[in-house]
Formats: structure tokens, sequence, C-alpha cells
């Protein structure tokens, strides 16, 4: 089966080229055809040692996280001289909500030099309430923002039937299956997941976010599990790989 995975980190407790290496070695052994890494603001190396190593990989996207709470704009400035593909919000683990100004200006500017793709954690821990985030924030930036192509990573995690509901009503919201999928590997969560994947076929991504697990054994397990609980094979299809392509390549 070939992959498309939307959702990786470099495993940050290893040197920079190390960890390249090791991403070569599981997109070979994985058959990943398509990757999306994701650069967080705290890793050991800095974000232009970043892109020149990551650059020397084939079928490798990147976004670069950017805090609206700091200086942004010289944050904004890297992204925009790099090839990167978009942006990475983090508002659970930088403690902002999704109506800071800083952030709207960000998005504007994203828009403004086509940088394609915002990708936004929307795993609820159950501390939202201390930043006043809310679910409908996702919604209404992404209402602001139209022609804005944004990722919610995580699907919402155990409020997933609200963010699918959500992104069925709009056209340029897709949801990504990483950290949901094996943080909640049974019970109820598992299950709306299931059912959210089969009723939005077209707006799910498979994301591994899995990266200090054995990626094989893991993707495995995942895969059959998916088939086991009834997502037919087509879908698994748009799910593991040709999604992938409609969010990067489909303006439609």
């Amino acid at each position: 089966m070939k992959i498309s995975d939307s959702h990786f980190h470099l495993d940050s407790s290893q040197p920079l080229k190390k960890s390249v290496d090791l991403l070569r070695k599981k997109s070979y052994s994985n058959n990943i055809e398509n990757l999306l890494v994701i650069s967080l603001k705290d890793e050991p190396w800095t974000y232009k040692e970043f892109c020149q190593e990551i650059e020397k990989v084939k079928n490798v996207y990147y976004v670069r996280e950017i805090d609206p709470t700091e200086n942004y704009k010289k944050v904004f400035n890297e992204i925009s001289a790099s090839n990167a593909c978009g942006i990475k919000l983090h508002p659970r683990l930088r403690n902002f909500n999704l109506k800071n100004k800083n952030l709207y200006k960000i998005i504007e500017r994203c828009e403004n030099i086509n940088l394609g793709i915002v990708v936004i954690c929307s795993f609820w821990d159950g501390a939202w309430n201390k930043y006043k985030l809310s679910e409908n924030q996702f919604a209404d930036l992404a209402d602001t923002f139209p022609s804005q192509k944004f990722l919610w990573a995580h699907s919402g995690g155990h409020k997933i039937l609200d963010f699918m509901f959500m992104a069925r009503r709009r056209q340029n919201v897709f949801l990504d299956s990483s950290f949901t999928q094996n943080y909640f590997f049974s019970g109820s969560v598992f299950s709306d997941l299931i059912y959210s994947i089969n009723s939005l076929p077209d707006k799910f991504l498979f994301g591994s976010d899995f990266e200090h697990l054995d990626y094989k054994k893991t993707l495995d397990e995942l895969v059959s599990k998916f088939k086991k609980n009834g997502i037919e094979k087509d879908v698994i299809e748009k799910l593991m790989f040709s999604n992938f392509e409609r969010l990067f390549n489909d303006n439609g």
C-alpha cells in the first residue's frame, strides 16, 4: 500500500542529520511516497539548518510552527524565504486562542503570498478554557479565510464528530488522523473516528505522529484495525494516500 503521511515530526532526540536519515529509512521501508514534516519552534536545531537537510529528501513538504504571541513577523519572514508549503499553529502548547489578532494577520499574509496550508492542532486536552479556545473558533477562522486551506491536526481528539461536521460544511478544511487514532486505540472515540472517515471520505488524511514508536508495526496495526472496523478498501486508499493530493494540488 502506498502511503502519504500528513503529520510527521523529526526525532528531536537525535542529531538533525541522523533524524533525517531515519526519515529516509522509514520512507523507503514503508512505501511512503509523500510526507508533510512539521518543524516546531523548540527543536534543537535552527530552522535554516532544518530546511537545508529536509530539502535533500524527495517528496517532502514541510511547514514551520509560528507563535502569534511572540515576534511572529521575524519568523514569518523566515518561513516566506524558505520553501515551506505553509505554517503550523499550536494553540494547545503555546496557550493562545484562534481569536488572536496577530493570528488573523498571519493568515492574511499566508493568503497574500499563496502559502497554501495552515495546520492547526485541534486536540482537546481539557485545558482549552485556560486560554479561551473553543471549537467554533476553528470554524470561524476557516469561514473568514475561505480561499485558505486548513488542516485540522488530530481531528479534534475525542470531539471528532464536532470537527467532522464542521469540516463537512467547509470546502477549505481537511482533517488528519494523527495521534487520535493511536491515543484512542479502542472504545467510542475510535468508533467515532471510523464513522467520521466513512462519512467524509474525501477529507481525512492519514498522519502518523508516532515517531517514537515502531513505524511499521504501528502502521500495520492501524490499517488492520481500520479494515476490521469497516472502512472499505477505496476509502482506506483515499485516507492513506490520495487525499494528500487533494489537499496539496486540488484547487477546486
